[in-house]
């Protein structure tokens, strides 16, 4: 059995990245772990616990995502889920709270759906990835947000250890919500916290580049 699935839905590749490392993250803590793409999902049943990651572009979520909420979402209420978005807008600070990411607010707004875990992490910046008309639209983007411009610039906002600490929450919800109390997997917010702090999480310095 499944104790978590990862959905992702990405755009150039950067959430697929991230949703890798979760899925890293979980099963160095032991974890049984499967990942795919939110638009050909596996069979629905017997996975415990569920994390979503979506991107954006130009303020949209693909319209996979929602269309997937709205058609699993008793069945995403039955069990632990956590959702996170992936944008710029999310390096600057505040905006990884859905009080202040307006995107998360529509998506979540829109499907009536509560998860358990709700969160943005920023995404990556890769400006010769783009096609010449979203480079330029792009540009102008940053421009206007105090972000960088040359249009060589491929660089990377997310902050991995938000992104550990983000899976193991759900990990830590799952197994409280089975037990009744916290399980004996190191995924406790204290012991998270002095783990990260003790030493870099395995494959953090190689920075993900999943396509």
């Amino acid at each position: 059995m499944t104790d978590i699935l990862i959905l992702y839905s990405t755009t150039d590749g950067h959430t697929h990245a991230i949703c890798r490392y979760a899925e890293q993250i979980l099963k160095q803590h032991g974890y049984t772990v499967s990942i795919a793409d939110l638009a050909a999902p596996p069979p629905l049943v017997a996975q415990r616990a569920v994390l979503i990651g979506a991107s954006i572009r130009y303020g949209r979520h693909q319209p996979a995502v929602a269309a997937f909420l709205r058609q699993r979402r008793d069945w995403l209420q039955a069990r632990p889920c956590a959702l996170f978005s992936v944008s710029l807008t999310a390096r600057k600070p505040g905006r990884d709270r859905v009080a202040r990411n307006p995107y998360l607010r529509r998506l979540i707004g829109e499907i009536g759906w509560q998860p358990a875990l709700v969160t943005a992490f920023a995404g990556k910046l890769d400006y010769p990835r783009y096609r010449w008309l979203d480079r330029q639209i792009i540009r102008l983007i940053m421009w206007l947000t105090g972000g960088p411009t040359d249009p060589a610039t491929v660089r990377v906002f997310t902050d991995w250890q938000a992104v550990a600490a983000f899976s193991l929450a759900l990990a830590q919800r799952l197994c409280t919500n089975e037990n009744g109390a916290a399980s004996t997997r190191e995924t406790a917010p204290s012991a998270l916290g002095a783990k990260l702090r003790r030493r870099p999480l395995r494959g953090q310095a190689a920075r993900p580049t999943l396509r």
